[in-house]
């Protein structure tokens, strides 16, 4: 009834995807673009030009209110595309997807700087078409945002950082899922039947009244089968071909079946298969594989109508109300070879053959069979009509819309009409429903069926596919799983309680989890494998498997158990444990909705609380006798630690028990009125099922159970309807096989007549009769002791509620009276029913006790519910109780009887309504109607005739029962109130406070003017009264405000309950724990037990570190470094660290203006050694010990004695004072020491900003080595409590530790050591070593990437002092409480709680003040500790004035984070509101342009007036030039909690103090005048100062510096100080006895943006501080600078001088010879507008090119970020600039130039400025290889060296996707400042100034066509001359020839004739 339906209720979720770049993406010369598409939802980063790894940086949010199941199965698709243009449509380049439900399972809900690969679609194998760098995360409601790390270079490792989940490999191949689709059955009607009249009119033909088809969901891919025409019984056999990847990114498949229709197709019914669930990823997992399997499909009911308000039921939301059929289908992966096969990601439909009848399994006959005992609270709109309930099985037993015939033609109009209608087509073999009764009341209120004597049987007959296997399997898991469950709750109980021993429960627990585990092999060996399918299969080899793992591991558990129990654990178990953890009876009840009933075997408890003690006695003995020694007991923490583990286990069974494959259809159960379906409710037949075996067995079997019906869709779990029962159903029910119905009336409750129809009804063929008649009934007395209520939910306008309880039992109901206006009632009465008929054996009631229903409403005054006065009385909740059982036979005895009170949960609807305290006993009658003799008697007092109410009278709880009571104190401090809201449109004004408890009420002075000032005038008040004694008893608190008005009025504002007030009791023995939450003067008078010696707090220098004894040298250094000053808790010297305390990033290198604190002379090394354990086991006495450090590193002369327990002080010089120095008179000179004073050249160059980026550094850095011993911590033991080494642990979540300050002290150390020969003047020798150190350092953080050994100067880093970077708010930090240590903040509400919102709206303001509760008087154990206190003043003592007090409060805002985008265009224009009060500063005119991380740099000022101006608010809004703004976020400070928090957090702490330079005193009030204020107001004797040390109470600090500059000389003189003494306690002041704690250092907060409308969502965050300072104090300085640095002008000059080996692509056209036309450009990224290109060196034969050529970049570079600054506009319709950080990088790319078509792209290369391969020396020497980042090549930055020359590869992807060399060139690269460009100025190409020289081409770069004579001589006449030759001879010879022949005849004739 009450099960929480999450699928239900929508919630708020934000997918934020964050593009910060691409690398590789396939093609050349492309203008990438990158689209985000969340579901339906689509953008699109900006376009980069000309670049195939663009750098984007751009954070796009999706916002979605939609079910959570329905949010995770949208699909994100990330796509690297073409931009669009008149020549390219925007075609994908590649694309990478996956589901919002894997982000959301991610670690830390998301995936952070992880490398996408990208593929395309359409060609799966076609191979990695790039690469995409981002950020997914999905958050919801409550969720907590991991603070991203900074980029480091193991980020750019792809293949390391790849977005992939766990267990996914790199490579995934090409997959097919076949899913085949055979037929489906019982489908519903869906269509009207109207509408069938009218077709039967016009074709003369009846048909079905659905068209159904599948639709398939898988990938973000869509596939439908074909339609079925009028079919109730379609068969499509047809298969559905998915090609994807494999493995999946997309955890569900959604099966859908559906209706055709012309408009809108309706859904049937919705199924989701989870991959997970049918497919394993270990080495002897399987593909997923299903079916061939029915799917069960369920939904709204099976009636058709138009206008369905539970349609969303059949989408797969919410808890399907009804059978709508089932679906055949199964399903099959096949991993493709992607050597044979190719093809994109795509799905077909296809035709296959038909499946056989028994592929689906084999059928069988089964039975149900169900007894109705009784049904009431029966709810009175469904009581008008008769009423019966109808049990089904899918649609067996569905008498009104079940089956439905098959259209066939109508004969007469009688067949016609009852073809239109659903038949009733059942056997005579069932019987569903019982004949209709009219239902009867005896109050008005609930009403019942009177049933009596006879019992109406129910049962059905139906044959389906027998799975019984399957829910076997999952009864046998689900009953290890809740056994486990019970088990851990009560450990979990009993931890919160501190009593018993929760380490030997939960070892018992898991002893029985063990045995289950193992149990379970045994079970289901031989259980046959015929009709199984695969998936059948490989689960229970799967099953088999894990639950061999997961006993190996509960083994591994058990044996750290074992470590701590005096006996050892057996691992091997030949059955359970003899004792399994139970619970008592009257534990606190369980929700409704997941009660289970519980055998409770009183019979087995025969040992009594006296006779276990005398048995704990007895085994101590015997174990000191045996000399047996108890081991150490597990610590809480520890405990809690194990049982975290195991409820791993227990949700791995869980998700293995959940079985994919559907079965026997759920049984469902409907109430029905009047011939309508009512209210229903579902019980999964694995719960009903029978097997001989208990393990199988279905955990309702064969039982009685209550049932609550509800109403379908979101009515039952939502709303009024919701919250109240509809009927309630005690039922017996049985399913099995038919020939197992011989057990199916074993279960059945005793005392019925067995007729001769009920004995035959257990045979095969046998029918139950219809009903079973009880003649055996036994009579009890209820008595119902219902004391009083808690965190009842306000019901009223006012916020408060007038509650009753009323108590339902059968037919009859009893009420208490109305408590008015309270949230916590005290009833204090006694409910009794004198006679209760209940039928069955007193056997069968023992153990299974009826719940009693108690419910408590909310009635308006003057209507009295005992009267049955209807209306007015409204739901608040519902608890159901088990009562305590007493027989005639039994004794009324402890320890079951008189029965004990015990709170019970009350629930109303989904959530928790409050608490109830009450106990319920049902007490059997004599045979003459009375009660037993022993049992408590009481009276019922005379009905008074005076009473004008005429009530009955009132009976309170016996004495026996109530609660021991005894005095107590209460003691208030009435502060003040709070941002108090209008009341009826009136303000208040007069506000006065009223404390109710235990019936008392105490009330605090008026508040004549709270516009004046809001706080009380008179603080402290008492009030005594009577609680019990038990703190479990102990009642709630309520404090109540009222406005006092005009002419005697008082109304109230509003309300707040403290439901557990014994959380503010004040024991002796918690008094340490709580010494926080009380005033310093209290704290002072205390004695915790502990001898107050003086101890000396000495900070370790910069060469000394901590050492132990114990075999591990180094173990405390990282103790040290995590605690730092802050480690001790409360004040307790050697105290272990408190587990969430923060660690510093602390930096010891001080300022200028102030020495370094701390130092050591550096030959001199500083060893703090731990002293050993004496002989009495306390530590003597710690020492130090110098040793004298050669310089030269030999080893120390050990003839020297070594003085332990005394410590070298320092002298001005630095060498160590002599005694006559210390104590010579007068001391030191007046003048001071003349020191060299320091050259302050590098701290001119340091600011604010300075530390801030040391910080971030060192925080960094912090949390590197944080997390690398978090990983190797495994070796550490974390059971015991008192082990010293467990220093380190592992953060919260929302209390990140910030840096600490050793690794500083450490480098600084080495620093020191260096040799004297080396300060002079390192050899070359000696930097190249440290270069290579530098190189070995695999730091993480980008300063040591940028230094290297090719510097050319070894230019030592200017280190700057540090503070502290909390990644949370300061209120989260454990070391300061939340601020609240002795002021608290209670909120006030009025209003009705309706359930849907949050609180928020019922808000009305906020109660300031504290509470004590402690026993009075006092007992005498107080004054053992010395709490004395005076009866009039109590624990608040030393309180500051209430009175309105001026404050400067400064507010600094440093920069946002991940701001929530609200422009379309994904981006924002931020600026900051701050309001304190009614002043507010709009900084509306200085908004950021289109900046999700701006750095803003502000401080605004405020002098307010507190308390009346005590709640800063800082808001980021969103500039907007039409319309208003819009908020991004906001965050909210109480000012004056800090003010007044004895953590000081004013202003905090600085790590040095200096009187001038970056690192400036902030503080209006110096060190020594803090100190000497806060030892004052402590009572503290002190300080007493002495040279370089103070003295604090018992404590003292030391400090190596004792001197500081003189402000007015200027000769560099130092002068004495205790200034840096004082700091040093201040920081350490946490140390000082009992009121020690540690102070607020300087720092950095981040806080979290919330918006209103999205609660619990983070909308970005926001570094800031505050500072505040007393306006009656000295006014502080100027306000710190942070304005933002300014990004230096640098001018980058390239010169291109040659290339080589560039690849040829040209063909001559003439000879067909390879060359190209070569030219060069180059531009910096993100401004590609000012992109240069060189000329054409032409027709290089070689690859060879000349250039000569000179490009400039002019830019703006932020040195601390190592980003290049950009502002352009990012369209021309845009009104400002956007400011772009981008990483500094030069792109150089290879062209062959041509004439009549595109030029051709040949490579490229890209350098980043801060970190690049240094350049070949030769072109022979450079390779590819040159570009590799795995440390293997030397790197350089040009912002270090300024200027570099050498030769660089070019890379080009070849067809084959692989990089390939396709050319070199001779760069020459330089860097200027713009004053240096200045002075050398130089000219763009080879222009003045500064001309470069013309290239010396050869002649052959030349066009033919421009010079053809040239083309002649060079192509032709140089190659072929000599053919040339030879032709032209040969020519000359033919025509000799010719001529020859030609002239001879006539020649000859003429000579022979003589002519």
């Amino acid at each position: 009834m009450m099960g929480q339906d999450a699928s239900f209720k929508s919630q708020d979720y934000q997918i934020s995807v964050t593009i910060h770049e691409a690398r590789q993406l396939a093609g050349l010369d492309i203008d990438p673009v990158v689209c985000i598409e969340v579901g339906d939802k689509k953008k699109f980063t900006s376009v980069k030009q000309s670049t195939n790894c663009p750098f984007y940086n751009e954070l796009f949010v999706f916002d979605f209110h939609d079910p959570r199941q329905m949010v995770f199965d949208k699909i994100i698709k990330i796509s690297a595309m073409h931009s669009r243009n008149l020549l390219r449509s925007g075609t994908v380049i590649g694309a990478f997807k996956f589901d919002v439900g894997t982000v959301y399972r991610a670690p830390d809900h998301g995936f952070y700087r992880k490398w996408a690969i990208l593929t395309d679609l359409h060609d799966i194998n076609g191979g990695v078409k790039g690469y995409l760098k981002v950020d997914v995360v999905c958050l919801s409601k409550g969720d907590s945002v991991k603070p991203p790390k900074k980029a480091t270079e193991k980020d750019d490792d792809v293949e390391a950082n790849l977005l992939l989940p766990e267990n996914i490999p790199r490579v995934r191949q090409r997959a097919t899922y076949t899913v085949r689709i055979f037929k489906a059955e019982g489908l519903p009607i869906m269509n009207s039947g109207l509408l069938a009249n009218v077709k039967k009119a016009f074709t003369g033909a009846l048909n079905d009244l659905v068209d159904p088809y599948v639709l398939v969901s898988f990938a973000g891919q869509t596939a439908k089968t074909s339609v079925k025409k009028h079919c109730y019984e379609p068969k499509w056999n047809e298969q559905i071909v998915f090609s994807e990847m494999f493995p999946p990114l997309c955890s569900r498949m959604k099966i859908q079946l559906r209706d055709k229709d012309s408009v809108l197709d309706d859904v049937v019914g919705t199924h989701f298969i989870d991959m997970t669930k049918i497919s394993y990823e270990g080495n002897d997992g399987f593909l997923p594989t299903f079916g061939p399997s029915w799917i069960n499909l369920y939904g709204s009911k099976r009636e058709y109508n138009t206008v369905d308000k539970t349609r969303k039921l059949n989408e797969g939301f919410g808890e399907g109300c009804q059978f709508r059929g089932r679906l055949l289908m199964s399903l099959k992966t096949e991993v493709q070879d992607s050597a044979l096969e190719s093809g994109g990601i795509r799905v077909d439909v296809e035709p296959t053959l038909p499946i056989s009848e028994g592929a689906a399994g084999r059928k069988d006959d089964f039975f149900f069979f169900a007894t109705v005992f009784e049904a009431n609270m029966i709810e009175k709109s469904a009581a008008d009509k008769p009423v019966t309930f109808e049990f089904s099985i899918a649609n067996c037993g569905n008498q009104l819309d079940g089956r439905n015939l098959h259209a066939r033609v109508a004969m007469d109009s009688d067949e016609e009409e009852a073809q239109l209608l659903p038949a009733t087509e059942e056997t005579e073999q069932s019987l569903s429903t019982f004949p209709p009764i009219q239902p009867l009341s005896q109050d008005k209120t609930y009403y019942y069926l009177p049933l009596g004597e006879n019992k109406p049987c129910l049962y059905l007959k139906f044959t389906t596919e027998e799975h019984r296997r399957r829910l076997y399997n999952m009864n046998i898991l689900l009953q290890i799983a809740d056994k486990l469950d019970e088990g851990l709750t009560e450990v979990l109980e009993k931890i919160s309680k501190e009593k018993g021993n929760p380490a030997k429960l939960l070892k018992t627990a898991l002893q029985n989890f063990n045995y289950g585990l193992g149990n379970y092999a045994k079970v289901t060996k031989g259980a046959g494998t015929a009709g199984k399918t695969k998936l059948d299969k490989e689960r229970h080899k799967w099953l088999l498997r894990e639950m061999t793992t997961l006993s190996k591991h509960v083994q591994e558990l058990l044996a750290t158990l074992s470590q701590t129990q005096d006996a050892p654990t057996t691992t091997r178990q030949q059955g359970p444990p003899d004792s399994s953890p139970r619970r008592g009876k009257g534990g606190v009840a369980e929700p409704p909705h997941k009660v289970r009933r519980r055998r409770i075997h009183f019979r087995q408890r025969k040992i009594s609380r006296a006779g276990l003690k005398l048995l704990e006695e007895e085994i101590a003995k015997q174990a000191k006798r045996l000399n047996v020694m108890p081991r150490k007991e597990l610590s809480p923490r520890a405990l809690k630690e194990k049982v975290k583990a195991a409820k791993m286990f227990l949700h791995r069974i869980r998700f293995l028990a959940d079985e994919p494959q559907h079965s026997v259809p759920d049984v469902v159960i409907w109430m029905i009125s009047n011939g309508k379906r009512i209210a229903y409710t579902r019980v999964p037949a694995r719960k009903l099922l029978y097997s001989a075996l208990e393990e199988e067995r279905g955990e309702r079997c064969g039982e009685m159970q209550t049932l609550f019906l509800k109403l379908p869709g979101k009515k039952g779990v939502q709303g009024v309807s919701g919250w109240t029962v509809q009927a309630k159903l005690d039922v017996y029910m049985w399913f099995g096989l038919v020939k197992h119905k011989k057990e199916m009336l074993k279960g059945l409750p005793a005392g019925y007549v067995a007729t001769k129809e009920l004995k035959h009804a257990i045979k095969l063929a046998g029918v139950p009769p219809p009903f079973v008649t009880y003649k055996d009934k036994t009579h009890f007395m209820l008595r119902c002791h219902i004391y009083q209520a808690r965190g009842l939910i306000g019901s009223d306008s006012s916020g408060l509620s007038d509650p009753f309880a009323r108590v339902i039992f059968g037919s009859d109901s009893r009420a208490t009276r109305v408590i008015e206006e309270t949230l916590s009632p005290t009833w204090n009465e006694v409910l009794i029913f004198d006679q209760v008929t209940v039928y069955g054996k007193r056997k069968d009631l023992k153990d299974n006790p009826p719940f009693i229903c108690v419910e408590i409403f909310d009635i308006d005054i003057g209507l009295n519910p005992v009267k049955k006065i209807q209306g007015g009385a409204e739901f608040i909740g519902r608890s159901l109780v088990l009562p305590y059982v007493k027989c005639l036979d039994e004794p009324y005895a402890k320890p079951m009887f008189p029965p004990l009170l015990q709170w019970h949960s009350i629930y109303r609807g989904q959530a928790q309504a409050g608490e109830m305290l009450a106990a319920i006993e049902m007490i059997q009658l004599t045979p003459t109607g009375g009660i037993p003799s022993d049992v408590i008697k009481i009276e019922v007092p005379p009905v008074d005739p005076k009473s004008k109410d005429k009530l009955p009278p009132k009976i309170e709880l016996p004495v026996e029962i109530r609660p021991k009571m005894c005095k107590y104190r209460i003691e208030v401090l009435f502060w003040g109130v709070r941002e108090m809201k209008r009341l009826q449109l009136m303000t208040v004004d007069k506000p006065r406070c009223d404390i109710q408890c235990g019936g008392q009420v105490l009330s605090s002075a008026i508040i004549y003017n709270a516009g004046r000032n809001p706080n009380f005038p008179d603080n402290v008040r008492f009030l005594e009264v009577d609680l019990p004694e038990n703190e479990h008893y102990c009642p709630p608190l309520t404090i109540r405000v009222v406005d006092c008005r005009q002419f005697g009025r008082f109304t109230l504002v509003g309300t707040h309950t403290v439901s557990n007030l014994a959380s503010y009791k004040m024991d002796t023995k918690r008094l340490e724990s709580q010494a926080h939450t009380l005033p310093t003067a209290v704290i002072a008078a205390m004695d915790f037990g502990k001898k107050a010696e003086p101890t000396h707090s000495t900070l370790p220098s910069l060469t000394s570190f901590p050492l132990k004894l114990n075999g591990n040298a180094l173990a405390g250094a990282p103790a040290l470094l995590v605690g730092g000053s802050g480690s001790q808790h409360n004040g307790k010297p050697g105290s272990r660290a408190p587990s969430r305390a923060p660690s510093r990033a602390a930096s010891r290198v001080p300022s200028r203006a102030g020495s370094k604190a701390g130092s050591v002379k550096g030959e001199d090394i500083v060893i703090s050694v731990e002293p050993p354990m004496g002989e009495n086991g306390e530590a003597q006495q710690p020492g130090q010990t110098v040793i004298d450090m050669p310089p030269d590193g030999s080893k120390p002369d050990e003839s020297k004695p070594l003085e332990g327990g005394e410590k070298a002080e320092l002298g001005p010089d630095g060498q160590p004072k002599t005694k006559s120095w210390a104590d010579a008179p007068g001391g030191p000179p007046a003048e001071g020491i003349q020191t060299d004073k320091p050259e302050e050249t590098d701290e001119s160059t340091l600011d604010w900003w300075s530390k801030y980026f040391a910080s971030k550094l060192a925080l960094e850095k912090e949390l590197n080595e944080l997390e690398a011993r978090n990983q190797g911590a495994t070796e550490i033991n974390p059971d015991m409590e008192d082990e010293e080494e467990r220093e380190i642990e592992e953060p919260a979540e929302k209390d990140v530790p910030p840096a600490g300050d050793q690794k500083k002290k450490k480098e600084k150390e080495k620093k020191k050591e260096k040799p004297k020969e080396e300060k002079n003047g390192p050899s070359k020798m000696s930097k190249m070593k440290a270069g290579l150190n530098k190189l070995r350092r695999k730091d993480d953080d980008e300063d040591s990437l940028m230094m290297n050994m090719f510097d050319e100067e070894d230019k030592d880093t200017i280190e700057c002092v540090t503070f502290e970077i909390f990644l949370t708010e300061l209120e989260s930090v454990h070391d300061f409480h939340g601020f609240k240590e002795w002021l608290h903040t209670f909120d006030l509400f009025r209003g009705k709680n309706t359930g849907d919102d949050d609180g928020d709206s019922r808000l009305v303001g906020k109660f300031k003040g504290a509470l004590k509760l402690y026993k009075w008087p006092l007992p005498p154990e107080w004054e053992d500790v010395g709490v004395r206190i005076d009866s009039n003043s109590g624990f608040f003592q030393g309180l500051p004035s209430s009175e309105p007090k001026g404050v400067m409060v400064r507010v600094y805002i440093i920069k946002a984070m991940d701001l929530h985008p609200t422009d379309v265009n994904g981006k924002a224009d931020p600026y900051i509101v701050t309001q304190i009060g009614k002043h507010k500063i709009n900084d509306k005119e200085h908004y950021i342009s289109k900046n999700l991380n701006p750095v803003f740099g502000k401080c605004f000022e405020f002098e307010v007036t507190f308390p009346l101006e005590s709640k800063l608010t800082v808001q980021v809004y969103d500039w907007d030039m039409i319309g208003s703004d819009d908020m991004i976020g906001e965050t909210v400070i109480d000012l004056e909690n800090r003010y007044h928090s004895r953590h000081r957090a004013t202003c905090g702490v600085s790590k040095e103090y200096a009187i001038y330079g970056y690192n400036i005193w902030r503080d209006p009030e110096k060190p020594t005048q803090v100190l000497a204020k806060l030892c004052r107001e402590l009572k503290l004797d002190g300080p007493h100062y002495s040279k370089g040390k103070v003295v604090v109470g018992k404590h003292e600090f030391t400090t190596t510096e004792c001197f500081i500059e003189d402000e007015s000389d200027f000769r560099g003189v130092k002068k004495p100080s205790d200034e840096h003494a004082a700091l040093e306690a201040l920081k350490n002041f946490g140390k000082v006895e009992k009121v020690g704690c540690r102070l607020v250092p300087e720092h950095i907060e981040t806080r979290s943006l919330y918006h209103p409308d999205k609660p619990g969502i983070e909308q970005g965050r926001l570094e800031m501080w505050v500072d505040m300072f007393p306006m009656d104090m000295p006014l502080p300085g100027a306000p710190v600078d942070i304005s933002p640095r300014k990004p230096k002008k640098y001018e980058l000059r390239v010169i291109i001088w040659n290339t080589d080996d560039v690849v040829l692509e040209d063909d001559a056209f003439f000879t067909g010879e390879k060359s190209s036309d070569i030219f060069v450009k180059g531009w910096l990224v993100g401004n590609q507008t000012d992109c240069q290109s060189t000329d054409v060196h032409y027709r290089s034969l070689t690859g060879e090119g000349n250039f000569n050529w000179r490009f400039i970049f002019p830019f703006e570079y932020l040195q601390a970020e190592e980003k290049m600054v950009i502002r352009k506009k990012e369209s021309a319709f845009s009104l400002d600039e956007t400011e772009y950080k981008v990483p500094p990088r030069l792109n150089m790319q290879v062209w062959d130039a041509d004439h009549f078509s595109a030029d051709d792209f040949l490579g490229s290369v890209a350098l980043n400025l801060n970190r690049f391969p240094r350049g070949a020396k030769t072109a022979k020497k450079c390779s590819p290889d040159l570009l590799k980042t795995d440390g293997s090549v030397p790197q350089v930055n040009i912002f270090k060296m300024k200027r570099i020359k050498g030769w660089w590869p070019f890379i080009a992807k070849s067809q084959q996707e692989e990089e390939e060399l396709t050319g070199k060139v001779e760069a020459e690269i330089t860097l200027l400042t713009e004053e240096e460009a200045e002075k050398n100025p130089a000219g763009l190409a080879r222009d003045e100034p500064d001309p470069l020289e013309k290239p010396n081409r050869p002649d052959t770069s030349f066009v033919w066509f421009l010079n053809p004579l040239k083309a002649l001589r060079y192509v032709i006449w140089d190659r072929f001359k000599w053919t040339i030759l030879k032709i032209l001879l040969l020519f000359l010879f033919i025509v000799f020839l010719i001529l020859f022949f030609y002239n001879v005849p006539p020649f000859t004739v003429k000579k022979v004739l003589g002519a």
